[in-house]
């Protein structure tokens, strides 16, 4: 059915199949969502907030405008604010979903844009006395008061599909919930993994029987935030963190708010990402994955933290030299590592040569030091059938001039990927790296990492307009395309878990399996693996290996892996944190299983 529409003086309520929204003119602050039996106030007002400016309302118009729209109807309120003047909020009603944004000049950057939560002068919610206009409230200096507008969460769960690393993600809905591109350590042990995941939370009644979405839909290019989070408390808020880097020109549309209605939390996410790309905002990857991208991964990291005992299993060291992993990604230890896997007979595809074969990583070029002959190297690998990605940490500035790089208070943050001049000697580093040419190393493609560092400063200055997620997208976007037009099937894999990525990669790395260790890592990844299939479909799934708290739950690990994604390994001899041999017989096992998902 379409939506159904009741109007009445003062009433307006739109039904569908799914849900119905209704609005009181006598309660000028909410309109009332009904999901069957369960119902939640909905805070009409938001506020958009500038650098040490807060957003206040100072005026509503209380009867909104009721229109239909191509599949639905819309139903818009109109309000004055001091940082904006005039706002425009709206819900757009379709038979299944909700939708909710709002429009208005912006009078300042945009630091935090709030939805369901805003702020405001007192007297333009209360009622009117009898022989005139309600008095506004004043404090004892004289001052006018500020009220703040929101609604009490009637729901009582809350999922967060970014994975965390003390895998939180089912919680009350009292608590905070993050979707970043950044990590924030404070946030449930730390939320680096999906940089970033899918930009939706799902919450629910009790018995978790009615489910609802609450999933961000930006337009292409207008990702400039860095956050999306869900407030804590009893009281209903959702924000995007811009830090005051966005000043729109003209009318400014905010991202919308899709709320999709369901039984599981994972069918409303579904819902969510099926309308994601049915409306175009993102865009499945172009052709077919070379054969040779689902072969089966080596990468030498974890393997280097185990000789330099990285977890310090032997002691505290006395020198940085002594636990330093770096030291080991040189061309004698991963020549090494290979004769150990031939030896062993494991049928790997891939190598990754992991951090830090380079002597910066803002401009990688080979650490001679360490690869007196990495092309050589490579092309060795190349003729035994393997291919080679480089690992390339994002965000670090390490060898990138200052006036190139992303600044705060005169000091280089990072490299700067809205820098034209920074782009020209980012190009030429990734055609050395990946050219078959003389003088270029004819890697593969690279496995990106890091990308948690964007920058998410107040103080930050940039060369170009792009911000916060964006800022990523421009970087990979760039990455991704100079390297196909060097080698058309050059892989890349990073670990954006969001479809706004799926253009720029080729692959969802899993990360790091997390220091919070249990004894076993299957609910773990398989989580990880779940939600990097639903936020980018049809994009590979590059398993990660490391660090394993043991090696029974490293052998259950391996031998879940190629039912999910690309099998990985980050072993040769030992598991780091534990100091436990390989044996021939976990090598045994490897081997044959690799050769059964190399039949599939």
């Amino acid at each position: 059915m379409r939506i159904l529409v009741e109007t009445r003086k003062s009433t307006f309520n739109l039904m569908s199949d799914a849900y119905s929204l209704s609005y009181n003119v006598k309660d000028p602050v909410y309109v009332r969502l009904t999901v069957g039996e369960w119902s939640q106030k909905l805070c009409i007002w938001s506020g958009c907030d500038g650098i040490q400016s807060k957003d206040v309302l100072t005026r509503i118009v209380k009867t909104p405008q009721l229109e239909e729209i191509e599949g639905g109807h819309r139903l818009s309120f109109e309000g004055t604010s001091l940082l904006h003047k005039k706002m425009t909020f709206v819900f757009e009603c379709y038979e299944d979903r909700l939708e909710y944004y709002y429009r208005f000049n912006a009078g300042a950057p945009i630091d935090k844009l709030h939805y369901f939560q805003a702020w405001g002068v007192p007297k333009i919610f209360a009622p009117k006395e009898k022989g005139g206009k309600p008095a506004p409230k004043t404090g004892s200096n004289g001052a006018v008061e500020i009220q703040e507008i929101s609604s009490s969460k009637s729901f009582a769960w809350l999922f967060n599909p970014e994975p965390n690393a003390l895998d939180r993600q089912w919680v009350s809905a009292q608590e905070l919930a993050k979707v970043s591109v950044n990590y924030d350590n404070n946030f449930n042990g730390g939320n680096a993994f999906f940089t970033p995941g899918l930009l939706a939370f799902a919450v629910a009644d009790q018995a978790k029987s009615r489910w609802m979405s609450l999933g961000i839909a930006a337009r292409p290019g207008e990702y400039n935030f860095n956050d999306y989070e869900f407030i804590a408390g009893r009281f209903l808020g959702l924000f995007l963190t811009y830090y005051g880097k966005t000043k729109p020109v003209g009318v400014f549309e905010t991202p919308h708010l899709v709320m999709h209605f369901g039984s599981t939390e994972r069918s409303v996410l579904q819902s969510y990402v099926d309308y994601l790309f049915k409306n175009r905002m993102v865009k499945k990857p172009a052709g077919k994955a070379p054969s040779w991208w689902r072969e089966p991964i080596f990468c030498g990291w974890g393997e280097q933290a185990y000789q330099a005992d990285f977890h310090k299993k032997l002691g505290e060291k006395d020198m940085k030299l002594e636990w330093n992993p770096f030291q080991y990604s040189n061309q004698g230890f991963y020549e090494s590592m290979v004769n150990i896997l031939e030896k062993q007979k494991v049928p790997f595809g891939t190598i990754i040569i992991d951090d830090k074969w380079m002597k910066e990583r803002g401009l990688p070029a080979v650490d001679e030091g360490k690869w007196q002959d990495i092309r050589g190297f490579i092309d060795r690998m190349h003729k035994k059938g393997k291919k080679v990605l480089l690992w390339w940490g994002l965000f670090t500035g390490e060898g990138v001039p200052a006036e190139l790089c992303v600044t705060r208070g005169g000091q280089k943050i990072c490299e700067d990927p809205t820098n034209p001049e920074f782009v020209k000697l980012l190009r030429e580093s990734i055609r050395r790296m990946i050219s078959d040419k003389a003088g270029c190393y004819n890697a593969d493609g690279f496995k990106i990492d890091f990308t948690a560092a964007v920058p998410a400063h107040n103080e930050a200055q940039r060369a170009g307009v792009v911000w916060g997620i964006e800022l990523l997208k421009t970087y990979l976007r760039e990455i991704y395309s100079s390297a196909k037009k060097v080698k058309k099937d050059a892989f890349i894999i990073a670990h954006a878990a969001n479809p706004y990525f799926m253009d720029v990669c080729d692959a969802i790395r899993l990360n790091d399996i997390d220091k919070n260790y249990q004894d076993s890592v299957i609910l773990k990844m398989e989580f990880r693996a779940e939600m990097a299939a639903l936020a980018c479909p049809g994009l590979l799934i590059d398993m990660d290996n490391w660090p394993c708290p043991s090696r029974k739950a490293w052998l259950e690990y391996m031998q879940m892996q190629p039912l999910m994604g690309v099998p990985s390994l980050y072993y040769a001899s030992h598991i780091d944190t534990t100091r436990e041999q390989i044996l021939p017989q976990d090598w045994a096992m490897i081997a044959k299983l690799w050769k059964e998902y190399g039949k599939k």
